[in-house]
């Protein structure tokens, strides 16, 4: 389907809050399991890591923090030697992907966990992997397509990406920052498509969480790390049920 749409609603963030969900297991699998088809493609998130324990230890931020978690949070996606084909971006630019609501992350992020674990297969126990949300502020003047009802299944279709990347393209090519877009995880979630790093700024850590996946139930178990309440339980059949009713 050609993306024939009119870019008629916008919306201005002014410094307002937008968060982005990264893995912190250190290796190349670090960052974008919000934003690849695999996690092979990222460096390290050791950085990551030191700085969310260092910031909980009540440390002060200092510059060289802030500069670390600015790379790590936003400039690693852009400096990135090769880009992957992704619900916005067809793998010839970087897309930096976030939600204006952290449990908007937690969705999408379990979503891609269960399909990289499940799709190398022999796992019979849980798997946990450790992650944080940074917040950081956004300005930028946005295309709107949250509202967009003609268009709303295309825009959240669960597996085909193809008419989303024609409106990436479209909407960088205009030289438009970035867009807000309809989260196909989580109903009535707004993820944050941006194109451009220098609308973001003043990035910290946000929340740091355990995320535990039961591969024969598909169920994902997020806690927080520090005080191990229960934050979410995603079911995730309600993506990948084919899988578990094959094994049967």
């Amino acid at each position: 389907m050609s993306a024939e749409i009119k870019f008629d609603r916008s919306r201005t963030l002014d410094n307002e809050p937008v968060f982005r969900n990264a893995n912190k297991r250190p290796g190349k699998t670090a960052f974008d399991d919000l934003v690849d088809p695999n996690e092979e493609a990222e460096a390290s998130a050791s950085i990551a890591l030191h700085e969310a324990d260092r910031m909980r230890s009540g440390e002060c931020l200092s510059v060289v923090d802030t500069t670390n978690l600015y790379n790590i949070s936003v400039l690693s996606v852009f400096q990135r030697r090769t880009n992957f084909p992704t619900r916005y971006g067809d793998g010839s630019y970087a897309v930096w992907y976030g939600s204006l609501h952290p449990e908007t992350t937690i969705w999408e992020t379990a979503y891609h966990m269960i399909r990289e674990e499940m799709g190398r297969g022999g796992h019979s126990k849980p798997i946990t992997r450790h992650r944080a949300i940074y917040e950081v502020s956004c300005t930028a003047i946005l295309v709107d397509l949250t509202g967009d009802t003609a268009h709303a299944l295309h825009l959240a279709d669960p597996v085909y990406y193809d008419f989303t990347q024609q409106i990436g393209k479209r909407i960088r090519n205009e030289g438009h920052p970035g867009l807000l877009a309809p989260s196909a995880r989580q109903q009535g979630g707004d993820n944050v498509v941006l194109f451009k790093p220098n609308v973001l700024a003043g990035p910290k850590i946000s929340r740091q969480l355990h995320y535990q996946l039961t591969p024969g139930t598909m169920m994902v178990d997020v806690r927080d790390a520090d005080s191990k309440e229960v934050v979410l339980a995603i079911d995730g059949a309600k993506w990948f049920g084919y899988l578990t009713q094959n094994r049967e």
